[in-house]
């Protein structure tokens, strides 16, 4: 059997990685090892277990792959532990190649049986590398730069082990003239957004709310009151009810909390008031942010806007639509299938039922085809499943 191990930092793993581990997967099975070097001790951002942990999530589409971690080992030694007979290497430019040539007469000393095999990723991904994703955060904007890089849920990783949109959040609360400890709540939200349970509705959310937040500031009124909507809109994202007990009842609505949106808006309406914010209306606010349950076509300008925002997933092409309905399938795995698809069914029908998917024109005008198709065809899939 021919068995590769691709070992590496992988702080973070990114895009120019899976790449190299794609092309490596036709290998009868492949190892995938994160590590730890004695000089790095210390250095890391992220940790053995999340970098492990980001790399099976990041790789889940590629079959015949075994991820794991090695300590302070050299090479040739683990890649005997495991059994493998391919070392797996990509090589980026002139100064990989000198590291890798002397990497390998280095192997070949201790086991000349260990195969090389070298990829050269395309140009699109040859000089991406983690040390070059992070150098990339602090500038301004960084948060949108550096998604283009690495997979979604590393984006989210990142975004909050940088504190990602705090620079946003400390301008809007100045703009806004709002009193009190800016930080304080911002630690809220950096607590909050990265929950393990949000699969969709996490750090990565805010950074595409905001992008099209910033392409649609022309057309707000008052835009402070739509980019603090966004920060604030799901601030409070449970899945279960509150006081179920130890055995909950997977199999009944009332199990799964229906007041998320409530939560969130009370929070945001008490902050804007403890802080004696006059420049946005606290209960405009909050009646925004009771609007994202769409239960209802609100009449303000403004709130449609914030809405359409919310909800310009649903007009994405499809494969990032299909991986939006993968993520809130993934944040709500407790729920048993029927009902999951059924209560999913219901929602999609509800903006299907309208006359336009999105209820501002620019925002129909741009997406509404692409929404339509794209919901009905996930109402077709849940229906193929009964």
């Amino acid at each position: 059997m021919n068995k590769g191990v691709y070992a590496g930092s992988f702080d973070p793993i990114t895009k120019g990685h899976i790449w190299v581990i794609e092309q490596a997967s036709i290998l009868d099975k492949l190892v995938i090892a994160a590590g730890i070097a004695p000089e790095k001790r210390g250095k890391y951002t992220f940790s053995i277990e999340e970098r492990v942990n980001m790399i099976i999530d990041a790789t889940k589409h590629i079959p015949n792959i075994e991820v794991t971690s090695m300590n302070v080992e050299y090479l040739h030694n683990f890649v005997a532990s495991v059994g493998g007979t391919h070392l797996i290497r990509g090589i980026r430019g002139v100064d990989d190649f000198r590291n890798e040539r002397i990497l390998k007469d280095y192997v070949a000393k201790h086991n000349p049986k260990i195969n090389f095999t070298y990829f050269i990723p395309p140009l699109e991904l040859r000089d991406v590398s983690s040390s070059f994703v992070k150098g990339l955060v602090g500038y301004d904007n960084w948060e949108f730069e550096i998604e283009d890089y690495v997979t979604k849920n590393v984006y989210d990783k990142l975004l909050s082990k940088f504190r990602g949109f705090e620079s946003r959040w400390e301008q809007l609360w100045q703009r806004i003239g709002a009193k009190g400890d800016s930080t304080k709540i911002y630690d809220i939200i950096l607590k909050r957004y990265p929950e393990p349970h949000r699969h969709h509705h996490g750090m990565s959310h805010l950074a595409h709310c905001f992008n099209v937040f910033d392409n649609s500031r022309h057309l707000c009124n008052n835009p402070d009151r739509i980019e603090y909507d966004i920060f604030m809109h799901d601030l409070i994202y449970n899945i279960l009810a509150d006081n179920l007990g130890d055995n909950p009842d997977y199999g009944k609505l009332e199990t799964y909390a229906s007041d998320n949106e409530e939560l969130s808006a009370e929070f945001a309406y008490q902050v804007l008031e403890d802080s004696d914010v006059s420049a946005i209306s606290s209960k405009l606010v909050k009646e925004d942010i009771l609007a994202s349950k769409h239960s209802s076509i609100p009449e303000n300008p403004d709130t449609k806007l914030f809405l359409d925002i919310d909800t310009v997933v649903l007009g994405s092409p499809p494969a990032e639509y299909d991986q939006f309905e993968y993520d809130i399938r993934q944040e709500f795995n407790m729920v048993p299938e029927q009902l999951f698809r059924d209560a999913r069914s219901n929602i999609l029908k509800g903006f299907l039922k309208r006359k336009s998917i999105y209820l501002t024109e620019a925002f129909e005008r741009e997406y509404g085809v692409q929404a339509r198709k794209n919901i009905e065809r996930a109402v077709d899939k849940l229906k193929q499943k009964n």
